[in-house]
Order: C-alpha cells, then sequence, then structure tokens
C-alpha cells in the first residue's frame, strides 16, 4: 500500500514537470493558428438556413424584385445571403418587367446589390409559353418562335443589379433573341422591363427574314417601345454572296426596313456600287441605293438617281437620270446587271 503511493505520487509530480516545461519551451503558435482558424471558419459559415424562402427588395415602400429559392443561407457577419435554385421578377413602377431563373444568387444585403450566375431572362409577356417549354426538357428555348416583336430571352454567364442605378448588367457568352432577330455579345446593359438594351463588346446580330444575315457594328441598341435596332459605329452587314458597310442603320422589325446612311458601299465579286443613303428591305431581298448612287464594275462607272440591287439574284439595276463612263477596251461589251 506504501509503495502505490509512493509511485502515484512521483507520477503525479512527473506530471507537473512535464506541463511546467510544455508552458516553457514548446511552441503553441500552430495551436493558436488552428484555434483562429476555426473562429474564422465559423464566423464565416452561414448563420441560418432555410428551405422555400421569397425574399424582396423593398425600398422606400417599393419593390424593386422578388426572388424565390428553393434553399438559401444567410451569413449575418458578412451581411449576405446566397440564394440557390431560384426564379423572381423585377418591378418598375409596381409593375412586372423581366423574369428570369438562376442557379445561384449572392445577395449583398446592406449594398442592395444581387449577382446571379447563368441566368435565363425573359419578358413578362413571355412568362406563360416560357414555362410550357421548360416543362419538356426535348425541346429547345432557344428556338421558340416569337411573333409581332412580342417577347424576349436571354442568356449570360453573370448578371448584376444594383439599387443605386436600378439597371441590369449581363457579361459574357450573351444570346438574346427577339423577334426573328438573334443577338450575340460580351456585355448587356438593360432596364429591369428590357425596353431599352444595349449589346457591347464583339456583338452581332443574326437576321433570318427570309435570307440568314449578319450584322455587326461597335455597339446596338435594342428600342422594343419603338420596335427598332439602331447599330453604329463601322456597320458591316453580310449576305451569302455580298457585303455592305455604313457607319449606322436603323432597323424597323415590324417592316422589316433596314436605313442605312452617311456612305453606304455595296461589294460583291468584282462590283462595288455606293450611294449617300440606302434603304434595305430584308423581305424583298432589294437594296436601294440614293443621292449621287454609283455602280462600278470592271474599270467603268455608271451614276444615277437610283441603283437597286436584289440579293437574289445579286444584279444591280439603275433607274432615272444616269451617266455612263466606260473605257475604250471595254466598248462593245455589256456592262453586267
Amino acid at each position: 500500500m506504501e509503495l502505490l503511493k509512493k509511485i502515484s505520487f512521483y507520477l503525479f509530480v512527473a506530471f507537473v514537470l512535464f506541463l511546467f516545461v510544455w508552458a516553457l519551451f514548446i511552441p503553441k503558435t500552430e495551436i493558436s493558428q488552428k484555434i483562429a482558424e476555426a473562429v474564422k471558419s465559423q464566423t464565416e459559415r452561414a448563420d441560418l438556413a432555410f428551405k422555400g424562402v421569397t425574399v424582396q427588395e423593398i425600398v422606400d415602400g417599393i419593390k424593386y424584385w422578388e426572388i424565390k429559392a428553393k434553399t438559401s443561407n444567410l451569413n449575418e457577419d458578412k451581411n449576405y445571403a446566397i440564394l440557390k435554385e431560384t426564379n423572381g421578377t423585377f418591378f418598375e413602377k409596381d409593375e412586372p418587367g423581366l423574369k428570369f431563373i438562376s442557379p445561384e444568387i449572392l445577395w449583398q444585403i446592406e449594398k442592395k446589390e444581387i449577382e446571379m450566375k447563368q441566368p435565363f431572362g425573359f419578358d413578362a409577356r413571355s412568362e406563360k409559353k416560357v414555362k410550357t417549354l421548360l416543362k419538356d426538357r426535348r425541346k429547345n428555348i432557344f428556338a421558340l418562335p416569337l411573333k409581332n416583336g412580342q417577347g424576349y430571352y436571354f442568356k449570360a454567364e453573370k448578371l448584376k443589379w444594383k439599387l443605386k442605378d436600378k439597371k441590369i448588367s449581363c457579361q459574357g457568352n450573351i444570346w438574346i433573341r427577339r423577334d426573328q432577330v438573334i443577338g450575340f455579345a460580351d456585355s448587356l446593359t438593360s432596364d429591369v422591363k428590357l425596353s431599352r438594351v444595349l449589346l457591347g463588346g464583339n456583338p452581332y446580330l443574326i437576321i433570318s427574314s427570309p435570307q440568314k444575315v449578319r450584322i455587326e457594328a461597335d455597339y446596338f441598341e435594342v428600342d422594343s417601345q419603338k420596335d427598332t435596332i439602331h447599330a453604329k459605329g463601322d456597320v458591316i452587314i453580310k449576305t451569302n454572296n455580298s457585303t455592305i458597310t455604313a457607319p449606322e442603320l436603323n432597323y424597323n422589325q415590324s417592316s422589316g426596313i433596314v436605313t442605312l446612311k452617311d456612305n453606304v458601299l455595296i461589294l460583291y465579286k468584282g462590283s462595288r456600287a455606293s450611294g449617300k443613303t440606302a434603304s434595305y428591305n430584308t423581305k424583298r431581298q432589294l437594296v436601294i441605293l440614293k443621292e449621287q448612287a454609283k455602280l462600278e464594275q470592271e474599270g467603268s462607272s455608271v451614276t444615277g438617281e437610283i441603283i437597286t440591287y436584289s440579293l437574289k439574284t445579286n444584279k444591280f439595276d439603275i433607274s432615272g437620270r444616269s451617266r455612263a463612263v466606260i473605257p475604250e477596251k471595254t466598248l462593245g461589251r455589256e456592262i453586267k446587271k
């Protein structure tokens, strides 16, 4: 019994000495760092998690958007929420504008900003048709026919909205469709009703009416109220066989008429036609050059009041008062039309 007491005493003394040595000589930086990291990790974790939530941005009695999410995580320390599997609506003057679907949204609560990943957007007029198509995954929603200029559809890599300017800003691989026009761009800016859409960052349009036409420019402005598209800066229209260039154009989607101005040029093989203004009927596939209209072929030139170019036949027709300049070597040969 006495031996057991001595052993217990020596073990206790050894343990106390070990603690004393550990406190003096063994570094505890690693342990402290791990504790700090654990605290930080815990702080950054979501404080609250919800399922099946609806959140709204309402300021001074005005509702700007509403989002429904299957799940959400709220971080009170960082003052943000992550919403997943979402759908929602932007509002303007209490009226629904842009509808959207997004797999994930970051809501910066204090900043009053939201950022969506891979959003698919559409206007309120298209909601019923979109929801019907989304139920059938075999159908390609981006091939959905739109009539009479009604309805917008678009997708992007990222969408941002800020209360500060109340506009949406999209970036990356943008695809947008309205009526028979499909647009591609790296950036998109618009109000939440898509009444005025700006496309930038290497933008171009594809018009399918009836021949497929590609239009390139520095930027495009789509006005849904006027049903027009305005393009400016190095405008190029490419068809199957010809190229048309101009500083700017206006396209009326209802009539299918493209108006070009400020020195229009048509290039087709060896032919070159120009004029100060031009009207391009996309439905009839005719381009009409006016004001100092001129056609140059094989060294010859003809000026006239009107020069008409058919994209169907790739032929030129000159009407009104005209004047021809033909080199001697081409006399006796018919000018190609």
